[in-house]
């Protein structure tokens, strides 16, 4: 029988809480060591409004920076189009061997090089639709460039100065480049923001700890598109299974709605987000239940959260003293999604 864990964070405000999967052992995430048992690589430790002070969109939540830029939004997916170019994502040659040289030293044997969207270029239309220029990108690619953008470069290529990353390479004018300029890999990904009780609270989840993109951290459910032979329709696509295989939603038990454009300045994980509102038509104990029953769910998630929206400072208050409670990392992405829905 499941167990609902209401949780107290003596502020006024209750999460509830229930388990899909058990843990040995909560862990804080740790991103700097190889899989492989190498040595530790060296990364740098970025300040993003010293790094962008011209960039237009920043997240601010409560006061402080999230490293989140905001491009635009539009009413609903049908406005979002993907055209597929016809030259896939390719390594440039001035960052081959630091290529070459990280993925040895990151790569465990089974990873697998899962084909994805790669942004090239975007464009918003005069009638406020999006359109995405696409490439099928590696996740390997994605993993050299986006992931690594705060790496020494000079651990894996001694052409390059002491302390060069690719962040160097990606910033012009106290501005991140765009896409069309940009030599990284830029996987788009989409994060669901599920509004629970008419909108009064927001589910989040608890990641498990051996997945690529936000492992072991609280965050909201999300997903990396795989190339699609529909390009035109992949976000769409991948809406509709992503919902059903993580959160047992199916068609028509839920309403999308509004979604933002944002691109992630942090380690690209992904490089740009469509985040989505998604209005399910269960409510969290029975998608909870479906999911404790769910194989595909639980290897996903170990736990589901709701939390209750209640202003921009409690709510993310709420969420920190979870994630302290717990001894979860939370995900950077999760504030700034707060900071859509309230402000």
């Amino acid at each position: 029988m499941m167990k609902v864990n209401h949780i107290d964070l003596n502020n006024g405000l209750t999460v509830d809480e229930v388990v899909l999967q058990a843990e040995d052992s909560p862990e804080l995430i740790q991103t700097t060591k190889a899989s492989n048992g190498a040595p530790v690589i060296r990364r740098r430790a970025v300040s993003y409004e010293q790094a962008y002070p011209n960039e237009e969109g920043l997240v601010r939540v409560n006061g402080s920076i999230n490293p989140f830029a905001v491009i635009g939004r539009v009413d609903g997916l049908e406005q979002i189009i993907v055209q597929a170019l016809d030259m896939p994502y390719s390594t440039p040659k001035l960052f081959k061997k630091f290529a070459e040289g990280y993925l040895k030293a990151r790569l465990s044997p089974t990873a697998w090089n899962g084909q994805g969207i790669g942004l090239a270029d975007y464009e918003f239309g005069e009638k406020g639709g999006l359109t995405l220029a696409a490439r099928k990108t590696g996740y390997f690619d994605f993993m050299w460039s986006n992931l690594a953008m705060d790496i020494h470069l000079r651990q894996f290529d001694p052409a390059f100065g002491e302390e060069e990353t690719l962040r160097d390479y990606e910033t012009q004018n106290g501005k991140i480049k765009h896409p069309r300029d940009s030599v990284m890999a830029n996987r788009v990904g989409i994060a669901y923001m599920v509004l629970l009780n008419n909108g009064r609270e927001l589910l989040l989840v608890k990641k498990g700890k051996g997945l690529a993109i936000a492992g072991g951290t609280l965050c909201l459910p999300g997903s990396t598109p795989e190339w699609d032979e529909d390009t035109a329709n992949a976000i769409r696509n991948d809406v509709a299974k992503e919902l059903s295989d993580e959160l047992t939603l199916s068609q028509p038990e839920y309403d999308t709605g509004k979604a933002w454009f944002v691109r992630d300045l942090a380690n690209g994980q992904p490089a740009f987000f469509v985040t989505v509102n998604v209005n399910p038509k269960r409510n969290f104990e029975d998608i909870a239940e479906a999911c404790l029953a769910s194989p595909e769910a639980r290897k996903e998630h170990t736990r589901l959260y709701k939390v209750p929206l209640a202003g921009m400072q409690r709510t993310v208050e709420a969420i920190n003293a979870l994630s302290s409670l717990r001894q979860y990392n939370v995900h950077h992405s999760t504030p700034a999604a707060v900071s859509f829905l309230i402000t």
